[in-house]
């Protein structure tokens, strides 16, 4: 079973890429 201090570990990353992709998907669209 995953922690919360693991967990937070691994989300806060994947949010941060997420974000970064989905701006530049956008970035990307309007170019």
């Amino acid at each position: 079973m995953l922690d919360t201090h693991t967990f937070e570990t691994w989300i806060t990353p994947l949010m941060i890429g997420g974000l970064i992709l989905f701006m530049g998907f956008i970035i990307w669209d309007l170019a």
